[in-house]
């Protein structure tokens, strides 16, 4: 029996001498959420980077863009995938006075970094001093960046594929009806007054309907 105390004693003396276990370090907490990007927050970055063509300002217009973006556009066939052939197709479309009305938008938030904007437009345009316009529709994949600025990644502009004869009705009706775009001939359509149509639209421009 004795043997049996002293030998307990033992163990406890042991396990107070023993140093202690070593604390396991808590998890680290759960990184937060990224914010969310509303749809309004994305309709209003479209919109500020619209605005670049309404000021007829190519530095303005280039500001939106990330230097390598990848973009069709309405005026050429071409891939361009450089600042320099953006920038250069900006100052050619800003020379026709463009005015673009909105007919139907569709913005698609993927992520708070990543939003697409689609859209149907009316173009208004001055060729050879004489107002007409086009239809087109236009994709637009904005990316938010490092300074936590916006900026067009990718772009793919295109004419509709089937004549339009009637301007269409704008997205948001303006608030002065004296303000809204006269019915001027579209290109490769039919003029109201029976006149001849432009003959100098863009390649990829709507073709008249015999």
């Amino acid at each position: 029996m004795k043997r049996h105390l002293a030998a307990a004693a033992g163990l406890a003396l042991l396990a107070a001498c023993a140093p202690p276990a070593a604390k396991q370090d808590a998890p680290p907490p759960p990184p937060p959420p990224p914010a969310v990007l509303t749809e309004a927050e994305a309709t209003q970055i479209a919109d500020a980077a619209g605005a670049g063509f309404a000021s007829g300002d190519v530095a303005q217009v280039m500001a939106a863009y990330h230097p390598e973006v990848v973009a069709f556009s309405l005026l050429n066939n071409d891939l361009m995938t450089t600042e320099a052939s953006n920038k250069a197709d900006a100052e050619a479309f800003l020379k026709l006075q463009p005015k673009m009305t909105l007919n139907a938008r569709k913005i698609q938030v993927l992520d708070a970094d990543t939003f697409i904007d689609s859209s149907v437009v009316t173009v208004d345009v001055v060729k050879n001093g004489k107002p007409t316009w086009f239809v087109a529709r236009i994709t637009d994949v904005y990316q938010k960046q490092a300074d936590g600025g916006w900026k067009i990644v990718n772009e793919h502009s295109s004419t509709a594929p089937t004549p339009v004869k009637t301007r269409p009705a704008p997205l948001t009706p303006p608030a002065d009806a004296k303000a809204a775009a006269p019915d001027t001939p579209p290109l490769g359509g039919v003029r109201p007054s029976g006149a001849t149509a432009p003959t100098d639209a863009p390649a990829d421009a709507p073709k008249p309907t015999p």
